[in-house]
């Protein structure tokens, strides 16, 4: 660099120094990152880092329950249609999306922003701990004021384990809602679910065949007279 660009110079290493702590990190933290057309996070043996690095989101609106209270809502959420590995085994975040992933909303607005975008990703890893229910557990603690949690305002759930995770801190947090929309209708969500966590089978999956529509589900809908004429037939 010329003199008169020391300054850019001096920038430069210190880029160059940060990439090389973050790639530092990665390897300490057992995490192998890939460059490809979306990027693949492939975490060896399941070791993450033990740092709690979930991040909560607060719900949009205040809802009024039947008796006059309200449900204040705090949202967990993950990166939305999202491939990875995770001990050799191929998933994505939304395993039973099917035509929703050209037009999801966890693709647009604020949602692929850098510092949202990482969040998720934090989150995702931070799913993955042997230590997550304990951690989800103490930030939902950290929020008091909070009584409704919304699981996934992105990404769904990835897995069986992943599944009863969620069920064990609603487990531990009788006080509190929970709540989740999923397309993941070939996970066993029925069995041994907390009476505080609400399930709503999303139509419009690749597992619509095994919705109950005797429970709880959702649909949307191209048109005001599209959903009339679903309620009348």
């Amino acid at each position: 660099f010329p003199s008169h660009d020391r300054n850019m110079k001096q920038w430069c290493f210190h880029v160059c120094a940060m990439v090389h702590q973050i790639l530092t990190d990665a390897l300490k933290q057992n995490i192998h990152i890939q460059k490809t057309k979306r990027i693949c996070v492939t975490y060896k043996h399941g070791k993450v880092s033990e740092e709690t690095m979930i991040s909560l989101s607060q719900g949009n609106a205040k809802l009024s329950k039947p008796n006059g209270t309200e449900y204040k809502i705090i949202g967990f959420g993950i990166p939305a249609d999202f491939d990875f590995t995770l001990n050799g085994e191929s998933y994505n975040t939304c395993r039973g999306a099917c035509a929703c992933k050209g037009v999801c909303y966890a693709k647009q607005g604020r949602y692929p922003m850098p510092n949202v975008r990482d969040a998720r990703l934090r989150n995702l890893e931070a799913s993955m701990s042997s230590n997550f229910v304990t951690e989800m557990v103490e930030a939902l603690k950290s929020k008091p004021s909070y009584n409704t949690v919304r699981v996934h305002d992105s990404g769904d759930f990835y897995f069986e384990q992943y599944l009863q995770k969620w069920y064990d801190i609603a487990r531990k947090m009788p006080q509190k809602y929970f709540y989740a929309y999923t397309k993941a209708l070939d996970l066993d969500i029925w069995t041994d679910k907390p009476s505080n966590f609400q399930i709503v089978q999303s139509l419009g999956g690749v597992f619509d065949n095994l919705v109950n529509l005797d429970l709880s589900h959702s649909r949307i809908f191209s048109s005001d007279e599209a959903r009339d004429n679903a309620w009348v037939s």
